[in-house]
């Protein structure tokens, strides 16, 4: 067995091991679940009409909801709703800026109070034991407000770290970027005073051709008129005249 083949058998037996290993990675820090959104807005209750598909990220403690452009902890596993499909679903509200809660579905739904009088009084009953009043609703939800304060600054002393690193990053190859970006135009205007300096100095031999090709025209001009007038040619010279 040569090695190639042996690296192909090696190659075949260990690539099943590491797709199951990233796959089984992913969806051990990774989850989907179904988010339900309400907002508070004033003093209504507005509840938005489609269901969005939020990402958890155990590792970074992170919920991450595209569609809303937010992201959020973790939900308690107490606020998790399991459905028929196995997939969890969670009742996120906005309670304010800043402020979320979970809406959990009440099995009890009934609320007992004490009774009171007009002035607001607790009233009692024999025994000085406060009487009791049980008011039964339709339906009920019992809103959790998980304390996310750490969760935040740990948030946000991330983000100040990404832009230090940003920055950092941004800082260091400015410099060399520049000297790059300096070269280039030096070579790019350099080329253009060439070019440019190239084609004046085929300018100027084009108009001094044409100068020659006039002085030429003008003297054979001449030479005609004068052998016309004289019957004389006239030939130039460098020569001085005879005295």
């Amino acid at each position: 067995m040569d090695f190639f083949t042996a690296s192909l058998i090696l190659g075949g037996l260990a690539l099943p091991i590491i797709i199951w290993k990233l796959r089984y990675s992913g969806k051990q820090n990774n989850e989907e679940v179904i988010v339900e959104f309400t907002e508070i807005i004033g003093d209504r209750t507005i509840f938005h009409d489609s269901l969005y598909k939020g990402m958890m990220n155990y590792k970074k403690d992170i919920l991450n909801i595209d569609k809303l452009k937010l992201k959020r902890p973790i939900p308690p596993a107490e606020v998790m709703i399991p459905t028929r499909k196995g997939q969890k679903r969670v009742n996120l509200i906005k309670l304010d800026t800043g402020r979320y809660g979970y809406r959990v579905p009440s099995l009890n739904n009934q609320v007992i109070v004490e009774k009171r009088d007009e002035f607001g009084n607790i009233i009692k009953g024999n025994g000085g034991v406060p009487i009791l009043i049980k008011h039964k609703y339709k339906f009920c939800d019992n809103v959790v407000e998980p304390d996310d304060k750490h969760w935040q600054e740990h948030m946000e002393k991330t983000i100040q770290e990404k832009h230090k690193t940003r920055e950092g990053a941004f800082q260091k190859w400015i410099y060399p970027m520049g000297m790059v970006l300096l070269f280039i135009t030096a070579i790019i205007l350099l080329n253009m005073t060439t070019k440019q300096l190239s084609a004046d100095k085929a300018m100027i031999l084009e108009k001094a051709t044409e100068a020659e090709a006039d002085a030429k025209r003008t003297t054979e001009n001449l030479n005609m008129l004068m052998e016309k007038i004289t019957g004389r040619e006239v030939v130039e010279t460098d020569e001085p005249p005879d005295k």
